[in-house]
């Protein structure tokens, strides 16, 4: 009883409290994405009602607002039948309507963000949550002349009864976890708890998801009728400009429609070009209509989806780490040193997990969407990146210069091997040219480019001087596409030679000399003994040697940028400097993350192929 008690001090509470922690989590985490649903729909209205008035209230002679017609327009915007939140406007810092949530004017920090050019900020007030705040810019759009502020236009909704239910199985699971994590209870028993507070919190991040996508589109179809609505009106008043209506839309989609047909009340949901799209039309003069789209909200949560699976994976961690410790403390000394050793492993596998694991698991996101910087749309659209990527030529092109460039890979073995066996002896001299061969491995690999590119200039490089003292006229070595691969494979092959000889020489020495006093005992020659006994025996050095310079082949991309840029003519456009360029320079980062992908999948297939010819083991007695 003793042990139980001493044992559920620390390792079952800090289990339980890792998962309860993690459960509160991830409920905040989806009430954050469905406050900012509606923050940012208030926000799109608001920039909406802005563009509106820059339309509909003509400008005096100096660039500025009618302060009469201003007040009015934002009163019928206000008493709208239309509208369901709230809307305050600001003409320089006095606000025009009755101030009914005492937002009052701006502090100075505020409004000195909105005359900067941010184009939304979002303060607290007590009864309705967030109000979004934007800047209403002059008739010009030159200059900030007030601000406009909306809230409540998506209304909160209530609390979820069911949500709240799961939620409260799930952290019964993760107490009777606690409980039952005992080093004398049976496994089933320990096991109880954890399955089900891990069943339950599994099931309240699909119903948090469920009710944050509802959320959205909600969201979605309040401020895409509301922006309708406001193109509507200014289209019908006298003397407005259709082709200044996008003020009112900005950074949303527009098409003129030549027969828009009665507008309906109802955002339309539709797929075009694998990117999904809310789309809603507004009627305008002679019959004609203008579509208004843009990426659904319930489209953008994809940050939510990640973070609900990361805290049920952190629910499930606590909890395992409860139930395994209740049986581990029965041998305490066992215990201490495994959680010693997790202790010392546990920050290399959080660095893996960070810097490895996550940009993988993000490029994996990344290839079954079209993702780009400067655009704001990024839609799921399957495997349409690995289709457009397989049905390019280019692509197919980098990877045959790809396979090409490895090919230095086999010769530089060679010559590591031959160097090997000539220096597997002692002294001096043997060290110093060990030394030199190794020399350029560890060297800048900038630098070691720089230097050969040097090398092969055409006029005064040193190898086409050499080729002149023999009466041969040296080609353009890096400027011909016929020699250009070719010379950055004879680079490679001379920085790679002293590091792979390094491996054959530990390979060597790791033979016993007996194997080779028995094969010269039996009459066997240099040849036959390397053929027949070193050769064997070096065959994992060899394969490790190989895999990895194959990858390492593959993956070339600094010699490539220093020396060549990928030229001539796509000579040296290696597979990894075609990614590259289509990441950084083209901005395409979901079809670069499919190479990626595609990349991965034949380095696993060249791996595999390769312990299939050479992964036979081998065992020294």
């Amino acid at each position: 009883m003793k042990a139980d008690r001493r044992w559920v001090r620390w390792p079952a509470i800090a289990g339980g409290g890792m998962a309860a922690l993690s459960l509160a989590g991830m409920l905040v985490s989806a009430q954050h994405a469905r406050v900012s649903a509606r923050v940012e729909a208030d926000a799109a209205i608001a920039r909406a009602v802005a563009g509106y008035l820059s339309l509909s209230i003509p400008s005096d002679a100096a660039g500025r607002y009618d302060p009469a017609r201003l007040l009015s327009e934002t009163s019928a915007l206000a008493g709208a039948s239309f509208w369901h939140g709230g809307l305050q406007v600001a003409w320089g810092t006095e606000p025009l309507l009755p101030d009914r949530i005492r937002l009052g004017r701006l502090d100075p920090a505020t409004a000195s963000r909105l005359v900067e050019g941010e184009d939304q900020v979002a303060v607290d007030r007590s009864g309705v949550g967030r109000v979004s705040i934007v800047p209403l810019l002059d008739p010009d759009l030159w200059a900030g002349t007030g601000w406009v502020a909306v809230w409540g236009a998506v209304p909160p909704s209530h609390p979820d009864a069911a949500a709240l239910a799961i939620a409260l199985v799930a952290a019964i699971g993760i107490a009777l976890t606690v409980h039952l994590a005992r080093p004398r209870e049976r496994k089933v028993r320990r096991r109880l708890g954890w399955m089900l507070a891990a069943g339950a919190a599994l099931v309240l991040a699909l119903r948090l998801w469920i009710g944050a996508s509802a959320v959205a589109h909600r969201a979605t179809d309040t401020m895409l009728l509301a922006a309708r609505h406001l193109v509507e009106l200014a289209a019908s008043a006298p003397g407005s400009r259709e082709n200044r209506l996008s003020r009112i839309v900005s950074g949303w989609h527009l098409r003129r429609l030549e027969a828009a047909g009665a507008p309906r009340d109802e955002v339309l949901r539709r797929v075009e070009g694998g990117q999904r799209q809310a789309v809603v039309i507004a009627g305008l003069r002679g019959g004609t209509g203008l579509e208004i789209s843009t990426l659904p909200g319930e489209a953008r949560l994809d940050g939510l989806a990640g973070a609900l699976l990361g805290w049920w994976l952190s629910i499930g961690l606590g909890l395992g780490f409860a139930v395994w410790a209740g049986p581990a403390q029965e041998n305490p000394r066992q215990f201490r040193e495994t959680l010693g050793a997790w202790s010392f492993v546990g920050p290399a596998l959080a660095h893996l997990a960070i810097c490895s694991f996550a940009p993988v698991g993000f490029a994996v996101y990344l290839a079954f969407h079209r993702w780009g910087l400067i655009e704001p749309d990024r839609p799921f659209v399957g495997p349409a990146n690995f289709v457009q990527v397989l049905g390019d030529s280019r692509f197919w092109h980098s990877l045959q210069v790809t396979v090409v460039y490895s090919l230095y890979v086999p010769v530089a073995m060679a010559l590591a091997l031959a160097a090997a066996v000539a220096l597997d002896r002692s002294g001096v001299r043997v060290r110093v040219l060990r030394t030199i061969l190794f020399l350029p491995f560890v060297a800048s690999v900038v630098a070691v480019a720089l230097v050969w590119q040097w090398l092969y200039q055409p006029e005064f490089g040193l190898i086409n001087a050499g080729l002149r003292l023999l009466g041969v006229t040296g080609p353009d070595w890096l400027g011909d596409p016929r020699t250009a691969l070719g010379a950055v494979m004879i680079m490679s092959a001379w920085v790679q030679i002293g590091y792979q000889m390094v491996l054959f020489l530990g390979g060597l020495q790791a033979i016993p000399e007996v194997y080779h006093d028995a094969a010269r005992v039996d009459g066997a020659g240099a040849w036959q003994r390397f053929r027949w006994v070193t050769w064997p025996l070096l065959r994992p050095t060899v394969l490790f040697v190989l895999v990895t310079g194959t990858i390492n082949s593959f993956q070339v991309f600094t010699y490539i940028s220093v020396m060549t840029d990928g030229g001539p003519l796509y000579a040296t456009d290696a597979l990894v400097f075609r990614t590259y360029q289509e990441a950084w320079e083209f901005l395409r980062f979901g079809t670069a993350s499919a190479m990626s992908l595609l990349l991965l999948l034949i380095l696993i297939a060249l791996t595999w192929l390769q312990f299939r010819w050479l992964g036979k083991r081998v065992e020294i007695v």
